[in-house]
């Protein structure tokens, strides 16, 4: 298990410190994980702690916005397979970034999948 995994349990699980806190911009660690880059962490949170894939922050932009927007695909798939995530507040989805991203494998990721917004 790695030592930030481990860590993060530590303090969600011994230090009962909440998974779903907010600061004031509405960030939840799930927000900074997948703009972080740390899949088991984001794996964590939705499995164990079952944080919200949907939660938004002031501007509207789910995890998954933020996975997409820093090249982090592998989490921005595991998202948006796992839990069907929408877009945010100007109406741009997880396609929307995959096609700014011009990366075409993460593009025909949420074709395949029909995860169209």
């Amino acid at each position: 298990m790695k030592m930030k995994l481990k860590t993060v349990m530590y303090f969600i699980e011994q230090c009962h410190c909440d998974p779903m806190v907010r600061d004031r911009n509405g960030w939840t660690p799930l927000h900074y994980v997948a703009r972080g880059g740390d899949i088991t962490i984001v794996q964590y949170l939705m499995n164990d702690c079952h944080c919200d894939p949907m939660c938004t922050v002031i501007w509207g932009y789910t995890p998954v916005h933020y996975a997409i927007q820093e090249y982090h695909y592998h989490i921005a798939a595991y998202l948006n397979n796992d839990h069907d995530c929408h877009p945010n507040k100007y109406n741009y989805g997880p396609l929307h970034y995959a096609i700014r991203s011009k990366d075409l494998s993460l593009f025909q990721h949420f074709i395949n999948n029909e995860h169209h917004d």
